[in-house]
């Protein structure tokens, strides 16, 4: 699926600004949770650069975009329960545990 054309987003790659390195990806995904299309922020930093702010940096500005373009008036982040360094990012990002599901 061409998500850019079919949604006009998706994920973007994240540029390190000292170094121009690749560092990971951040964007959005429509996401089917229970049976509701949700707008979910996505991100992946690569092993090498986590633990440097840089997924809450890019997770923050990607809310800010969606909230500001009126994208929609909720956004998740579906993470695993065991995944605590995502669900720092997410209570960074201003988000809290509604829901789990499977």
């Amino acid at each position: 699926m061409n998500r850019y054309a079919t949604d006009g987003f998706g994920m973007y790659a994240l540029i390190e600004k000292e170094t121009r390195n690749f560092i990971g990806q951040c964007g959005l995904l429509k996401q089917e949770v229970d049976g509701k299309t949700e707008l979910e922020i996505g991100y992946h930093i690569f092993p090498r650069y986590s633990k440097n702010g840089f997924a809450s940096e890019a997770a923050i500005a990607i809310r800010d975009f969606a909230f500001e373009n009126k994208m929609s008036e909720s956004i998740i982040s579906i993470i695993v329960t065991e995944n605590i360094p995502s669900i720092k990012v997410a209570e960074k990002n201003g988000m809290l545990l509604e829901k789990q599901t499977i």
